[in-house]
């Protein structure tokens, strides 16, 4: 046993595996349904492909190569030419063993437009050349390309958007695949390939064989941790606000009102991230609609709620006030007459807040259903609006007279509403303890 060689498995260390999971997440980049989420899935495939390269063995086993080409064609799709053309510079010029020498997955990429037509052109010359008929079937289309072809259609592509008007010079790469041929057919169609501007030509050049070892701003980006975090964490939040958007949208529509309640908790996003301008701008726009006052225990969706985790989206203050507001009635003497309880309808709060919120760890352990609950714990939009345009008057040393004055006028409804308000009032100093 000591002669044998057994190959290596999969580790969470290793380059393929890091590189794998990239590939998941590229083949969903073509059905993502929202620019957030196109945003979100390619932020984490370039962490996922970054990993990759970073691996000790990224070099031997022919991952590399790919790694770098998807890389680049993630950059692509952000508009990011040079980081994209240094890429492609660094894929042209690895150096891969015939042995260990990999092909890219064009159905990875189907998100760049030219490629899902070489594919779609593929599919549809072998059912008309070999006479396929099916009914939900598959079709097993060849669809391997080459990483130095692809590196080479990225290049065309993007040093035309640099240099304009621009002809690239005739060095096609050769063609092993049918994508392979397809694509560079494509490029010659698109191009012309006679040199007309030698001057272009050297900018372009120098653009790609620039010192491979420089590190651009772009890239640094992705190494650093912290970073990495942050870009997630934004886009996350922004397609939550998407979805949200698109469920508040259905909700309007099956009740036939106008609601900007997804506006709402996109301002206070806004006000988190010290975006001021645009903030008091969406501010006008919430204030402009008009402010529902319904039955809370039959339509909750106009108003804010507070309760975790969308408490995180409020400033300190406010959550202080939330966390002051839960201490109260925890400490409060229903706690000895929890066991008298009964659930009836004429309960009031602070009985239903010991049975649903104490007995069950609090307020971030379990979903509140209860509306007597829910209703301690909203603000209208109209008087949330108020409240962001007075927070970033006084944050930007604006005169806040005029957003004082509106905001004490602005009627309050809600519980949270009237502690907030007088809180914020106290301690501008408008009103005495």
């Amino acid at each position: 046993m000591r002669y044998y060689n057994f190959p290596r498995t999969f580790t969470t260390q290793g380059s393929r595996f890091q590189f794998l999971r990239a590939l998941d997440l590229m083949q969903n980049l073509t059905g993502s349904n929202s620019r957030s989420e196109f945003q979100l899935l390619s932020l984490m495939s370039k962490v996922y492909l970054r990993k990759a390269l970073e691996c000790d063995d990224s070099q031997i086993n022919g991952v590399a190569p790919l790694a770098l080409a998807y890389m680049a064609a993630l950059h692509f799709t952000s508009s990011e030419y040079e980081e994209m053309i240094r890429f492609c510079s660094l894929v042209v010029g690895h150096q891969t063993s015939k042995v260990n020498k990999e092909t890219l997955n064009a159905g990875c990429l189907l998100f760049i437009d030219d490629i899902a037509r070489v594919a779609g052109f593929c599919i549809l010359q072998k059912k008309i050349t070999e006479n396929l008929h099916y009914i939900g079937g598959r079709i097993y289309v060849d669809l391997h390309l080459s990483p130095e072809v692809f590196a080479h259609y990225l290049t065309v592509l993007s040093v035309d958007r640099i240099f304009k008007p621009f002809d690239f010079y005739d060095d096609f790469p050769d063609s092993a695949f049918p994508v392979d041929e397809y694509l560079n057919a494509l490029l010659k169609r698109k191009y012309s390939v006679t040199m007309k501007s030698e001057t272009k030509l050297n900018a372009a050049r120098q653009i790609i064989y620039r010192r491979l070892d420089s590190l651009t701003e772009s890239e640094a980006a992705y190494m650093n941790p912290l970073m990495v975090r942050e870009a997630v964490l934004n886009a996350l939040v922004e397609h939550a606000f998407e979805n949200m958007t698109s469920f508040y949208n259905g909700v309007c529509k099956d009740y036939a009102v106008k609601c900007n309640t997804a506006d709402c908790y996109r301002a206070l996003h806004l006000y988190k991230c010290r975006h001021y301008n645009e903030l008091l701008d969406l501010c006008e726009v919430i204030l402009h609609e008009p402010d529902l006052q319904n039955d809370l225990k039959k339509h909750s969706f106009p108003n804010i709620l507070v309760l975790p985790p969308l408490d995180s989206l409020f400033d300190g203050d406010v959550q202080s006030l939330l966390g002051f507001h839960t201490l109260f009635y925890y400490l409060s003497p229903l706690n000895d007459n929890l066991r008298k309880f009964r659930d009836t309808e004429d309960s009031e709060f602070e009985h239903w807040f010991q049975k649903d919120l104490i007995e069950n760890f609090g307020l971030s352990r379990r979903p509140v259903h209860r509306v007597v609950i829910k209703c301690q714990y909203y603000l209208g939009r109209h008087f949330l609006a108020r409240y962001l345009k007075l927070r970033c008057c006084i944050d930007c040393n604006r005169p806040y007279s005029k957003a004082i004055t509106e905001f004490s006028a602005q009627k309050k409804y809600l519980p949270l509403e009237h502690i907030i308000h007088r809180f914020l009032l106290q301690k501008l100093g408008f009103i005495k303890n």
